[in-house]
């Protein structure tokens, strides 16, 4: 679920078995914060690396699932070697 995107149809429960929802205790800003640094330190830089070895794919997230979903297969198939 996504609070904003994709809520619960009863707020604070499961759709499907009523489960109550909860946070996890690092989805706060803070925690999210410290991770996008680490991405930026350490995972960033890693796109270069592949992209001048012509191994890294753009794919546009915006869409629905299944859009996303079928342009990262599409993608995947463009490099699955002959």
């Amino acid at each position: 679920y996504h609070l904003a995107n994709n809520p619960p149809k009863s707020a604070g429960a499961c759709d499907k078995c009523q489960t109550p929802l909860v946070q996890r205790e690092d989805d706060v800003p803070e925690k999210v914060q410290a991770r996008l640094t680490i991405y930026a330190r350490d995972t960033a830089p890693l796109k270069a690396f592949y992209a001048q070895r012509g191994l890294l794919q753009k794919v546009d997230g915006m869409g629905s699932a299944v859009e996303v979903f079928g342009a990262i297969r599409d993608a995947l198939e463009r490099k699955r070697p002959a």
